[in-house]
């Protein structure tokens, strides 16, 4: 393994976070017209994510 690029996963999460934001950011521009989302699709976003966050929060307590 001499020789090889030793790359830490803080810098790659980070191109990860990049990317996935570039692509959220820019796929929708090449999409057509479609229907504003549901008040349900809008209120499941931002609890899927709490939920994730508590679960996380809980894991690295420990």
């Amino acid at each position: 393994m001499e020789g090889q690029i030793n790359i830490e996963w803080g810098v790659l999460s980070m191109l990860m976070m990049l990317v996935v934001a570039a692509v959220v950011t820019f796929v929708p521009l090449g999409m057509g017209p479609v229907h504003p989302p549901s008040a349900f699709t809008l209120l499941l976003f931002p609890l899927v994510l709490v939920i994730v966050f508590m679960i996380l929060s809980r894991a690295t307590s420990k």
